[in-house]
């Protein structure tokens, strides 16, 4: 299995922008790519929470 690291961007940006979408975010400010990046994580590699 991939980890999200291993993935090109190009492949993640669909799942980017729709995450960014449903909560509001904006891809291009670092403080929301990182909650983008946490949800992306907690949605598609199944752990439970991030703290």
């Amino acid at each position: 299995m991939k980890t999200i690291g291993k993935h090109p961007i190009s492949e993640l940006m669909p799942h980017i922008r729709a995450i960014a979408f449903e909560h509001g975010l904006k891809v291009n400010r670092v403080k929301d790519f990182k909650h983008i990046k946490q949800i992306l994580i907690q949605r598609y590699y199944n752990i439970p929470s991030w703290e």
